[in-house]
């Protein structure tokens, strides 16, 4: 195993030892309290909570976004502008309950009110990066329980792209083969 896999494994199970120790027995909804989301574009976010086979729900979320009370995921396009006070909750199996009331503000340039978490394969992998390596990531941060703290990003800023398209446009490289079906991926996890 390379020393930069080693770490990232190493890096991982700390997280996991981590994370675990703190949400043992702990229904919490975790995460900023106050969200931004863009007018009039798609959003995407995942109710960071921990506990286990939570069931979510939520009362005043802004027009246009809706909650998977399966999954935990509220996406859609927000169409009116302004702050909207959202009460978020959880329910376990048991029927123990955990909630929190979120500030979604909506607008133009609302991106920076969130603070952003999240992981860049860069530090471990460099180039030497690809489509499972990525889909790998967010299945970790998943289990690990680092979505369920707030980790909502995969950044993937270098070493994926091939060459340009006829018309200009770049694309990516054969390690990345369907880039829309690596993103989908990823949004499905709530990431």
């Amino acid at each position: 195993m390379k020393s930069s896999s080693v770490r990232f494994v190493l890096a991982l199970a700390l997280t996991l030892f981590t994370v675990s120790a703190a949400q043992a027995g702990s229904l919490r909804v975790n995460g900023a309290r106050r969200i931004g989301v863009p007018l009039d574009k798609p959003f995407l976010y995942l109710v960071p909570a921990s506990g286990q086979q939570l069931k979510y729900s939520a009362v005043g979320l802004p027009q246009g976004l809706t909650l998977n009370s399966a999954t935990g995921i509220i996406e859609g396009v927000a169409t009116l502008q302004g702050t909207v006070n959202t009460r978020v909750m959880v329910q376990a199996p048991s029927g123990e309950t955990a909630s929190k009331d979120l500030e979604f503000v909506v607008g133009k340039r609302t991106e920076a009110l969130t603070p952003i978490m999240g992981w860049n394969p860069w530090y471990v992998w460099g180039c030497n990066i690809d489509d499972q390596k990525i889909r790998d990531a967010a299945d970790l941060i998943v289990k690990t329980g680092l979505a369920a703290h707030g980790y909502n990003y995969i950044n993937l800023d270098d070493c994926w792209q091939g060459k340009r398209n006829a018309a200009g446009e770049m694309v990516p490289n054969s390690r990345f083969p369907d880039m829309k079906a690596l993103a989908d991926y990823v949004h499905s996890r709530g990431l």
